[in-house]
């Protein structure tokens, strides 16, 4: 088995607390659901859902879920927790951790690198 690293991609995300931050595009795919079944995956009310279609499936929407566009242009919904451990906001990082993130990504390639030389 061999290791591998997530390529460092930037991705447009919203989180879905907030109906109205959605573009019209998505607005017409967003539909709340009105069940007042408890939801598998967080535990909450169905009622307080909503369902995502993609072209093949369609995804359950949990309160403040993330609705992630990919560098392709591939959507999907991504629950909060996998979400803030997969991704940071621009924003928030400072000089420092922009460099140390930079200095990680040498230090691996030059790992990856070296080992292939042997």
């Amino acid at each position: 088995m061999g290791k591998f690293c997530q390529l460092p991609i930037i991705v447009d995300a919203v989180k879905l607390d907030d109906i109205s931050k959605l573009s019209k595009e998505m607005l017409d795919t967003f539909e709340p659901d009105k069940g007042n079944t408890v939801c598998e995956i967080c535990g909450k009310k169905l009622k307080d859902h909503g369902l995502y279609h993609t072209e093949t499936e369609f995804q359950t929407v949990c309160p403040n879920s993330w609705l992630v566009t990919d560098a392709t242009g591939n959507k999907l919904i991504v629950n909060d927790k996998t979400f803030n451990t997969t991704y940071v906001s621009l924003d928030k990082l400072s000089e420092s951790q922009l460099q140390l993130f930079m200095r990680t990504m040498q230090q691996m390639i030059s790992t990856t690198l070296s080992s292939r030389s042997k």
